[in-house]
């Protein structure tokens, strides 16, 4: 079509006149005047996809290091929570999509939620990162409704935002850039919020973090030559750690065995921690490097002005000491955490709740001739989803690819800080590396976006939604077999970091690509859904997108918390995880993602709603609709239009669906005739 201007509409049809389009037309592939969505609704669409990614990042990359590092609640609980909360949220998306599908107001179906859920979402994710939840179980608990909540008043702006751009045009290549563009800056709020919250929380606790491993290497070190030499040093049970009264038992110093009774009866049996150190290991051991070390960082905090314990020199330091500063240095940079995590949800709550006004203002819904039809009911609703074949299978594929992005959740944040946390890589460390990770992602979803209208006309969305996973997978898988070839039980070599990071850009297009195509795949169904049963349903068929990204997100975090407590993880203590938690973590990041991307495209493989398909529909739908709508005739006669739906079983046993639609006009006269 030519870079044209509708100027007027006669009878119904365009008058062209030769002004050219703007950018923004171009962009969004829209014309001037042609009745259809135009830029000004992009835009706002797109930056309230802007402001949800920034409060939906904030929860879903940084809620579950909020309770086990800021907050200190165990990883098994809050994996578990992270799984049964999302699958809940995520069975509440059809029911919402249904509730949508009755909307009938003034503003349309889908627009007024982005007006009436803004504050509500914006007040209870604040409530959700409150730094005075106690560590407790009425704490966890409270904080676990608190969450639950979160997830459903999230969804009832979540729905209807993406089943919004099917409202705003039927046009599925207009949609498509769209949906491009949107995904664009929802892929920026979230890029934002990842690059920069571990920026500050690494650069903010920074010092306590380097005097929580100096410490914790004093221990790591004992615990190491101890495991070398058998397992055991056995002493006296002088602090009498069992309270039986005896003293003269024999108790094994094992930190891993038992953390407490080991520094008490260390200090019972040798006074000074130094004397403990040279007596069992003597000068020229690792231990008593990691005690020297331990011991300038202590005396360089006592030079700026930091408080010594009791003002005594390291020199006296028992045990127990040793224990106490350890634990208080975790304890205050948990209580630091916990502020640093509050602000960021603040000022993600308060540049994001204003574009969800500007999505409600300046969009606007395209009416339906359904949309004057009886709402359907819920149990309808759902039954329309099962009749949506097309629909069904790209449901099935977001299942099995909902951990390909494990590193983009909690999994890779946890890796990089309890990893990676010895590691200085282009100025960046441990924590601080997650930014790079999330970097990584950025280049390959730059490239999907400018691929996606070329590949969508080269090769249709089928395709390009299959290869470019598979060719993830592949990246992925390779990164995994290198680094358990190269650096097992380590992870930290140069070579593995830079093969890893390229996996990830690798990995980014089809994380991209997916994210743009498979919402156009979604608005094409709805066509389909139309063209065999007669009803559009786009609130419960966007829902299944909806339903699609919390089941990933669900997966993800549960798959990154679990890996945290397989590992062994001691929260804010990366010296504490041995060889065995790092490859734990290895194959939760790599070896799940590479699986989860190759699985993801085996159910599209049988996918067959094409783009060609798609416009004939369109075609369809609107003939019928014209036919449907014809009324009394100038002549007096009355137009009846009757459906028929004719199902026929095929040669591979599937069922196909016709829709017959027989137009009989009545003259004056009462002879019908037939068209």
């Amino acid at each position: 079509m030519e870079d044209v201007k509708v100027e007027s509409m006669t009878n119904g049809v365009a008058e062209a006149g030769t002004e050219k389009r703007s950018i923004w037309h171009k962009l969004f592939g829209t014309y001037p005047g042609d009745g259809e969505m135009q830029p000004k609704e992009g835009i706002a669409y797109s930056l309230c996809g802007f402001g949800q990614n920034l409060i939906c990042t904030i929860i879903g990359s940084y809620l579950t290091v909020f309770m086990t590092d800021a907050i200190g609640y165990g990883a098994l609980a809050v994996a578990l929570l992270m799984l049964f909360a999302r699958i809940y949220d995520a069975l509440n998306d059809p029911i919402m999509g249904s509730i949508v599908d009755r909307t009938r107001t003034p503003w349309g179906k889908c627009r007024p939620y982005l007006k009436w859920m803004a504050i509500p979402v914006a007040v209870v994710t604040i409530l959700c990162f409150l730094p005075w939840y106690p560590q407790s179980p009425g704490g966890f608990a409270a904080m676990s409704i608190m969450y639950i909540i979160w997830g459903m008043v999230y969804t009832v702006c979540d729905v209807p935002y993406w089943g919004l751009n099917s409202r705003m045009s039927n046009d599925t290549f207009r949609r498509g850039n769209l949906l491009t563009i949107a995904r664009l800056l929802c892929t920026a709020g979230a890029g934002i919020v990842t690059i920069v919250v571990p920026q500050v929380t690494s650069g903010m606790t920074g010092t306590l973090q380097t005097n929580i491993n100096a410490y914790q290497g004093i221990v790591s070190q004992i615990q190491f030559a101890v495991d070398s030499e058998g397992g055991e040093i056995i002493v006296d049970d002088l602090a009498d750690v069992d309270k039986d009264g005896d003293k003269t038992e024999d108790f094994s110093l094992n930190f891993d065995a038992n953390r407490d009774g080991t520094f008490a009866n260390i200090t019972a049996n040798y006074g000074t921690l130094e004397n403990f150190i040279l007596k069992e290991f003597g000068k020229d051991s690792a231990v008593y490097n990691a005690y020297l070390e331990a011991k300038a960082v202590y005396e360089g905090k006592d030079s700026e002005g930091g408080e010594l314990i009791n003002n005594k020199p390291m020199s006296e330091w028992t045990a127990n000491d040793l224990q106490k500063i350890l634990d208080g240095t975790l304890s205050e940079k948990q209580n630091d955490l916990s502020y640093i995590y509050f602000v960021a949800a603040i000022i993600c709550v308060a540049v994001g709740m204003p574009l969800f006004f500007v999505g409600f203002k300046f969009t606007k819904e395209r009416t339906s001739e359904l949309d004057n039809v009886k709402p359907p009911s819920l149990k309808h609703n759902l039954s329309l989803l099962f009749k949506n074949k097309p629909l069904m299978l790209i449901v099935i594929s977001g299942i099995l690819g909902a951990a390909r992005m494990v590193f983009t959740y909690t999994g890779g944040l946890y890796f990089c800080k309890y990893v990676l946390d010895s590691v200085n890589f282009i100025g960046m460390h441990g924590e601080g590396l997650y930014t790079l990770v999330t970097i990584a992602i950025v280049p390959g979803g730059l490239i999907a976006s400018l691929m996606v209208p070329y590949l969508t006309k080269k090769i249709g969305k089928k395709q390009s939604y299959i290869w470019t996973n598979i060719a993830g997978g592949v990246a992925l898988l390779i990164a995994f077999i290198v680094g358990m070839a190269i650096d097992k039980g380590n992870y930290t070599s140069t070579a593995t970091l830079v093969i890893a990071l390229l996996a990830i850009v690798v990995s980014g297009i089809p994380s991209g690509l997916t994210n743009i195509v498979s919402y156009a795949m979604i608005g094409d169904t709805i066509e389909y859904l139309e063209l065999k049963t007669g009803e559009r349903a786009e609130g419960i068929c966007f829902a299944m997108q909806t339903f699609i990204n919390k089941i990933g997100m669900a997966i993800g975090a549960f798959i990154g918390v679990m890996g945290y407590y397989i590992a062994g993880v001691t929260a804010n203590n990366p010296g504490a995880l041995d060889a065995s938690g790092k490859d734990v973590m290895w194959i939760m990041l790599m070896l799940v993602a590479a699986l989860s991307f190759i699985l993801s495209a085996v159910p599209i493989f049988f996918y067959k709603f094409n783009e060609k398909e798609q416009q004939e529909a369109v075609a369809e739908i609107k003939r019928r609709n014209e036919a449907k709508l014809v009324a009394e005739g100038a002549d007096g006669s009355t137009v009846t239009v009757d459906e028929t739906v004719d199902t026929t079983v095929t040669s591979d046993g599937t069922e196909e669906e016709e829709v017959t639609v027989t137009v009989t006009e009545t003259p004056p006269d009462g002879e019908d005739k037939e068209e």
